[in-house]
C-alpha cells in the first residue's frame, strides 16, 4: 500500500519544514507545489528535501485546482493531503480500507489548547478523484462511490487556527475575496456559510447575520449537503445576533428557530447567554437540552466540537461557585464534566480542593489525589493524605503515612505528628515516626 501526501503552499518558508518533517518518512512520496512564493519557500524545499517532489501552479483564487494539479503527479494507491502549517501525528497501519479516510485535526489556539473538528483527509486513488470547491474543498469520487471511515492511527496538528496566525498571514482577506467569487457564481447554503464565517472571524457582525439567513432560506430539505450545513447555519446566525446585543432577535431565534436548527453548540451559546444575564432557569434547560443533543450524537462529528460535551458542565459549575456560592452543585457538576471524559487537572485540582469543604469522603478524596498526583508527581498531594491514611482503619494504609511522614514532612511536623498520634493512643505508630 502507498500513500501520496500532496501539499501546496505560498510564502511558507517557517512552516513548511515541521510540515515535511512530519510526514516524509511515512509515506511512499511527498509532492510539494508552489503557488507563487517571494520568501524563498520552494528554493528551500528543493535544498533541503531533495526527496519531495516539487512543482509550480499559478494561483488563480482556487484551492482545488491547486490541489488537483498536485493529485495528477500523485502514483500513491491513497492519496493525503496536509497544509503548511499542519503536521501529521502517528503512523499509517499496512492495510487501509477502501475509501474517503477522516481525521481528527486538533486545532490550537492562541491559549494553548486545542479544539478538535474532523475532516477527510485521505481517499483511495480510484478514477476521477478529485478536489471540488474553490475554498474549503473537499474530496470528490463522482465516478466511484466510496465509503468513510475514521481513522485511528493518528491526527493532525493544525498551527493556523490561532488568531495570530490568522493575522500575520491574512487569512480572512485572502479568504473572503475568494469566497465572495464562489458567492457571486453560486449563492448556494455552502457559500454563504463559509463568508458569513469569515467575516464572523473578522467581527463584522451585521454581514454574518446577513449571509446566515441568506443560506437558511436556500436551504431544501430533500438535499444532503443542505442538510449538513443547517445545523451550523442556524447556530451562526444566532452568534451574530448575540454579539450584536439583539435581544429581541435573540428571542425569536428561541420561539421559532432553534429546534429547527438542532445544533448542541446553539443551546450552549444560549446556555452562555443566560449565564451573563442570571437567568438560573434558562442557563439550566438550555444547558441540560444542549447535552442531550450531544449525547445522542444527532450531528456529524464534523461540526460538534468534542470539548463541547465538557462545556456545559463545567459552565454550570462556574455559575454556582462564582455566582451562587453554592460548593456542593459546584462539585457535582465539575465532577459531571470529569465523568464525560474530560482529562484536564486544573479541573480535577478544583474538584479535590472542594471535596473537603462539602463532602468528608475521604475514598473520593484519595482517588482525586493519587489521579492528580500521577499527572504532576507533586509530592505536596502524598502529604495532604497523612491525615487521611492515619484516620483509616486499615493498617497498611496507617503505614503508608508514617512512610510519607518520614519522607516528606520537617521535623517540626513530625513532633506534631507525634502528638496527635499519642492522643488518639497509636503508641505503636509513634515509634516509626524517626
Amino acid at each position: 500500500m502507498k500513500i501520496s501526501c500532496c501539499i501546496i503552499g505560498k510564502n511558507e518558508i517557517d512552516d513548511v519544514g515541521r510540515c515535511l518533517d512530519s510526514i516524509i518518512d511515512k509515506v511512499y512520496e511527498v509532492i510539494y507545489i508552489d503557488t507563487g512564493s517571494d520568501d524563498g519557500t520552494l528554493e528551500f524545499v528543493k535544498k533541503n528535501y531533495p526527496k519531495v517532489k516539487t512543482g509550480f501552479y499559478k494561483w488563480n483564487d482556487d484551492f482545488s485546482a491547486a490541489r488537483n494539479f498536485a493529485l495528477k503527479k500523485a502514483k500513491g494507491d491513497f492519496l493525503f493531503y496536509l497544509d503548511c502549517d499542519e503536521e501529521f501525528v502517528g503512523e499509517f497501519p499496512e492495510n487501509l480500507a477502501q475509501g474517503i479516510h477522516n481525521f481528527e485535526i486538533y486545532n490550537l489556539n492562541d491559549q494553548g489548547n486545542h479544539v478538535v473538528s474532523v475532516c477527510s483527509r485521505m481517499i483511495a486513488n480510484v478514477k476521477g478523484v478529485c478536489f471540488k470547491g474553490k475554498i474549503h474543498e473537499i474530496f470528490d469520487s463522482p465516478q466511484v462511490k466510496l465509503s468513510i471511515f475514521k481513522f485511528t492511527t493518528g491526527h493532525i496538528l493544525h498551527h493556523g487556527y490561532k488568531n495570530s496566525y490568522r493575522e500575520k498571514k491574512n487569512k480572512s482577506e485572502r479568504n473572503v475575496e475568494a469566497l465572495t467569487k464562489s458567492y457571486n457564481e453560486v449563492k448556494k447554503s455552502d457559500t454563504c456559510f463559509y463568508l458569513a464565517q469569515e467575516y464572523f472571524i473578522k467581527k463584522e457582525y451585521d454581514k454574518t447575520e446577513v449571509l446566515a439567513l441568506e443560506g437558511i432560506n436556500l436551504i431544501k430539505e430533500g438535499d444532503p449537503l443542505d442538510q449538513t450545513f443547517k445545523p451550523i447555519l442556524y447556530h451562526l446566525y444566532l452568534s451574530s445576533l448575540i454579539e450584536q446585543g439583539k435581544d429581541k432577535e435573540v428571542e425569536i431565534f428561541e420561539n421559532e428557530m432553534l429546534d429547527i436548527g438542532k445544533n448542541p453548540e446553539s443551546y450552549v451559546m444560549l446556555m452562555n447567554y443566560y449565564i451573563k444575564k442570571k437567568n438560573e432557569e434558562k442557563m439550566l434547560r438550555y444547558g441540560f437540552q444542549g447535552l442531550k443533543f450531544i449525547n445522542s450524537e444527532i450531528l456529524p462529528v464534523k461540526f460538534v466540537e468534542k470539548n463541547i460535551k465538557y462545556v456545559p458542565y463545567l459552565a454550570m459549575a462556574r455559575y454556582y461557585i462564582k455566582e451562587k456560592e453554592d460548593r456542593l452543585m459546584g462539585l457535582y457538576f465539575l465532577e459531571m464534566a470529569y465523568g464525560s471524559g474530560l482529562d484536564n487537572t486544573e479541573v480535577l485540582v478544583d474538584i479535590y480542593n472542594l471535596l473537603p469543604k462539602c463532602e468528608r469522603n475521604i475514598v473520593k478524596w484519595e482517588y482525586y489525589n493519587q489521579i492528580i498526583f500521577e499527572k504532576t508527581k507533586d509530592k505536596r498531594l502524598l502529604k495532604d493524605m497523612i491525615g487521611c491514611y492515619l484516620a483509616s482503619k486499615d493498617e497498611e494504609k496507617n503505614k503508608k503515612a508514617i512512610e510519607i511522614c518520614n519522607e516528606l514532612s520537617s521535623p517540626e511536623e513530625r513532633d506534631k505528628i507525634k502528638k496527635h498520634l499519642e492522643k488518639i493512643g497509636r503508641k505503636d505508630l509513634v515509634k516509626l515516626v524517626n
